[in-house]
């Protein structure tokens, strides 16, 4: 079956399996990240650091000595934690929580899976490794060498042809591969490096051997590319003595005095002199070994690899460096992306930073108004880093950019491997915060790494989002705009950090004429793909579906705020007092009654106790009307104890003042209070609400002495005879306890009578209670407090008694109904209640929408434009001659596009569609003396016109 005629879902895996395999090494790094992130140990470190510092910034791709090094270094990983998973070592006997443990930061911990993430590795790694066998990417590069008897060879071809000397050696022929005798001493000439390498000895004076002279193309090449050396019997790398024998002779070997080199020329020249005639003009190379010490250059090698790695070195920053070798690309926006996310992951996930234990978060901080010095420095230190890359970028200075590059990568491992377990006491894979923020920031250096080996672009093509004109670009820019001064932010820095000869009004200009233009082509990009035929009705789907929309929207904004507060109840919480407090005091004296009650007094009603209030009330339509707007769980009973909590001790001069005021003829003030305590999450109310009830018991009624002040005195005096004292209208039996720290009396739930307050506050009785003395304790005195509950009384005889936790006056019973209180997150929409919402939310909606809408009657003249071509590529020429360094042009080309818009005729004649009788054709030509100015020629299609307007 051909992928055609394949099932879409068997394409799609197929394709998706096809990237895989194309970018398998990216598959490689993302699992060292894991790896990382799973393991979090030193021992693991230097694989990512590898990752970065060195494959993904390797030309054209990472070498097979980088993936050689991958595969070694986690298999021997691998071993070494093998080696300690032992019982018998003495940290795997007892095991610490400390994150800095050493056997658990270094990676030696004994666990059960202490290998399974390096396993998974080395399995990608090895895929890896068998699809670039299969590529034949997987190579080496070959080092051919050959192995030679002491003697003299003559070079035939590509050949050495042993000189014949006698019979056993004139069929023999040596070739650069012929097997040593074992016998002889052996040479071993090597091709493996990039110049020619000597004995100290031998180059002490800075004399170089050169072979150019004698040796064929082919084995010249070689050697001027490659080394060549001798391997006497102690394995030292030893000279090659090499004469040109015949009537040409030259002396190839400077002398050097005391080097061992100029020894074994001259007694290669003595010893086999003789055999340069016979051989004529033939060129031979005289083989000579020499048996030195190992260590002899021991200084030179130590030098010598120097310099060899650190041309690789070298090498790989120039590779780095080069622009020929670049195909530039231009990833900024992605990289961008992932520091804008990195961005609010500090921003949410703070508390994972931090070393504070238990913290609530960012949500906290708000609402207490404090901004902790470690969480500001964070974001700042990440936005400068969005700042720094920007400016990079714009600079296109790629080795700033490659320094930038090594820091973060530094810097990133040590804060989160090293310092992070350090400050916060805990394991760096223990929250997710930080693991989301190493992974965003792997991609974000491997994006980076790309922009670094292709390098920058010639030409920055401005904002990432107006690459295309569909409705989608269109509305992500107007997002864009919408982010309070990022707009301002991105213009400012573009302008610093590009070559321009625009003052920065100018340019905030022209990138405010970009933002406007391209929002009106991406309208006319849409009018163009999704055309409308002229004179045709709207049909009733398009109008009722976009217009309903609009209708909808419009209509919950105007009614949201009513709704909300409406809704209250389904997404607040009931919130029933958790403290009461009550007291009863004559004048401004110590309280005679005085009880707070907790939890274990306060009771909420379930549905069966709710059900018999509406009973109790079900004739009552304006008390269901007030019921209604409560629940089951908003409404508590609350039960005083008849006897003060407190005994009641007066001091005996306060106690004659009393009984003075009583007698006297001034009113006598008794004042009752009631403190509740509730949850509360708005400023307005602190969570403790106090009122009071006050009465005056005047000094006289009807002429006489009054009989209530009358009864207090007696009682006050010691009159045990005294039967208690009524007090009228001073207990609230309901209150409406608020979000707005208020709590007031409830008058829906009590009948009429002829005092208006009966409709608010009950009756109650005072008593005056002394204990008898005895010889350890003096008498104690104490008061009680009753509701009257009168069965004639209309009130008790057809509410109170059905009430819900009634005991026929045993008690003092309370009732309270509560508000619900607001979640902590729609908080800051409800305090400042219906009328401060709907004044601030609709201000700010009919802004927003107003915004939106715009002024049609002002800019109909440029939104309307029908051709943005001509104005869209002449902004785009502006940025281009920029890029170009063509700063002149520039100013022309600006001039040229303000000279348009300041003329809506101009900018009319500009924006006519092609073809278009009335359309002129404007030519731009350049002053032949000036620089900045030009001449715009226009013609219509009845007579040509020429006008020259200098700009």
């Amino acid at each position: 079956m051909s992928s055609v005629d394949q099932p879409t879902i068997i394409r799609l895996v197929l394709a998706i399996w096809y990237i895989v395999l194309s970018h398998s090494d990216i598959l490689c790094y993302f699992m060292i990240f894991l790896n990382q992130i799973k393991t979090a140990t030193f021992l693991s470190l230097p694989l990512p650091l590898m990752v970065f510092l060195w494959g993904t910034l390797s030309i054209p791709r990472p070498s097979k000595t980088f993936w050689v090094t991958i595969i070694a270094y986690t298999e021997i990983l691998v071993l070494i934690k093998c080696l300690f998973q032992f019982q018998i070592l003495p940290w795997n006997k007892r095991q610490s929580l400390y994150p800095f443990y050493p056997p658990r930061i270094i990676g030696v911990e004994r666990r059960s899976d202490y290998a399974l993430w390096d396993l998974l590795l080395l399995l990608i790694v090895f895929f890896h490794r068998f699809l670039l066998k299969y590529l034949g990417l997987w190579k080496s590069t070959f080092v051919p060498a050959g192995i030679l008897e002491d003697g003299d060879y003559r070079i035939s071809g590509d050949e050495l042809q042993a000189v014949q000397e006698d019979a056993s050696r004139l069929a023999s022929k040596t070739s650069l591969y012929q097997k040593p005798s074992p016998t002889k001493p052996r040479m071993l000439i090597s091709l493996s490096t990039y110049s020619v390498h000597y004995p100290y000895s031998f180059v002490r004076k800075g004399r170089n051997v050169k072979y150019s002279r004698f040796l064929p193309a082919y084995i010249n090449t070689l050697i001027k590319q490659k080394s060549v050396g001798v391997a006497g019997h102690s394995g030292a790398i030893q000279p090659i003595t090499v004469i040109r024998k015949g009537s040409d002779l030259q002396k190839l070997v400077e002398e050097s005095e005391g080097s061992i080199g100029s020894r074994g020329s001259r007694a290669s020249r003595g010893s086999r002199g003789s055999k340069a005639e016979s051989t004529g003009s033939q060129e031979v190379v005289t083989v000579h070994t020499e048996q030195v010490h190992p260590c002899a250059n021991f200084y030179t090698s130590l030098r010598m690899a120097g310099s060899r790695y650190g041309d690789t070195l070298k090498l790989f920053v120039t590779q780095l460096m080069d622009p020929t070798s670049r195909v530039a690309v231009d990833v900024y926006s992605y990289m961008f992306l992932c520091d804008f996310f990195n961005f609010f992951v500090l921003l949410v996930g703070y508390s994972s930073f931090g070393p504070q234990q238990g913290d609530e978060g960012v949500q906290a901080y708000l609402e207490e108004n404090r901004v902790p010095v470690l969480f500001l420095l964070m974001l700042i230190l990440q936005f400068t880093l969005i700042i720094i890359d920007r400016a990079i970028f714009l600079r296109k200075y790629i080795v700033g950019k490659i320094i930038f590059q090594f820091l973060q990568i530094i810097i990133l491992h040590i804060w989160l491997f090293i310092l992070y377990p350090l400050i916060t006491e805990r394991g760096f894979n223990s929250a997710l915060a930080p693991q989301m923020y190493y992974v965003v920031k792997c991609f974000y250096l491997l994006l980076s790494a790309y922009q670094i080996r292709c390098g920058y672009p010639t030409r920055i093509l401005g904002n990432f989002i107006c690459k295309g004109y569909t409705y989608l670009n269109m509305f992500l820019f107007k997002g864009f705009l919408a982010i309070p001064f990022l707009f301002e932010l991105r213009t400012i820095m573009d302008w610093m950090w590009t070559d321009t000869s625009m003052t920065i009004f100018d340019w905030i200009k022209m990138e405010d004429i970009f933002a406007h233009i391209f929002q009106i082509k991406c309208t006319r990009h849409a009018e163009t793909e999704f055309p409308q035929p002229r004179g045709e009705r709207k049909t009733p789907i398009i109008k009722y579906f976009m217009g309903g929309a609009g209708l909808i929207l419009m209509i919950a904004i105007i009614w949201f705020p009513l709704v909300f507060f409406s809704l209250g109840n389904a997404v607040g919480k009931s919130n029933i007092p958790y403290d009461l407090t009550v007291d009863l005091r004559i004048g401004p004296y110590q309280p005679i009654y005085q009880m707070s009650v907790q939890s274990n007094s306060i009771y909420g009603f379930n549905s069966t106790d709710w059900d018999r209030l509406l009973k109790t009330y079900e004739e009552n339509k304006t008390a269901l009307t007030f019921i209604s707007n409560y629940e089951a769980g908003d409404v508590a009973a609350i039960k005083f104890s008849v006897d003060s909590a407190s005994v009641w001790s007066i001091s005996p001069p306060d106690h004659k003042r009393m009984l003075d005021e009583i007698v006297s003829n001034n009113p006598l003030t008794i004042r009752f209070q009631y403190q509740v305590s509730h949850k509360s999450n708005t400023k307005e109310d602190s969570g403790i609400i106090r009122e009071e009830v006050e009465i005056v018991i005047p000094a006289k009624e009807n002429g006489q002495i009054n009989p209530t002040r009358k009864k207090l005195y007696e009682m006050l005096s010691g009159s045990h005879s005294v039967l208690p004292i009524p007090l009228e209208y001073i207990f609230p039996k309901f209150i409406k306890v608020t979000n707005k720290g208020t709590a007031r009396l409830i008058s829906r739930l009590m009948g009429k009578g002829d005092d208006p307050r009966a409709t608010t506050l009950r009756h109650v009785t005072i008593g005056h209670n002394v204990s008898k003395a005895t010889q350890d304790e003096p008498p104690k005195e104490w008061w009680q407090l009753r509701e009257i509950c009168d069965p004639d009384e209309y009130n008790f005889r057809e509410y109170f008694v059905s009430l819900p936790y009634s005991d026929n006056c045993e008690s003092l019973v309370m009732y309270t109904f509560n508000d619900k209180i607001f979640p902590s997150q729609l908080n800051f929409i409800a305090a400042g209640g219906i009328l401060g919402t709907y004044m601030l939310y609709f201000m700010v909606a009919f802004r927003t929408v107003r915004t939106v809408k715009g002024n049609p009657f002002h800019s109909t003249w440029y939104l309307d434009m029908p051709n943005l071509d001509r104005i869209y590529a002449l902004i785009q020429d502006i940025y281009l001659v920029r890029a170009m360094r063509l700063y002149a042009l520039e100013e022309d080309l600006f001039a040229k596009l303000i000279f348009i818009l300041r003329s809506r005729e101009m900018a009319i004649k500009m924006t006519r569609h092609f073809g278009n009788a009335y359309n002129p054709e404007f030519v731009y030509e350049r002053h032949p003396t000036s620089h900045k100015s030009a001449s715009i020629s226009s013609s219509t299609s009845g007579s040509v016109n020429k006008r020259y307007l200098n700009m």
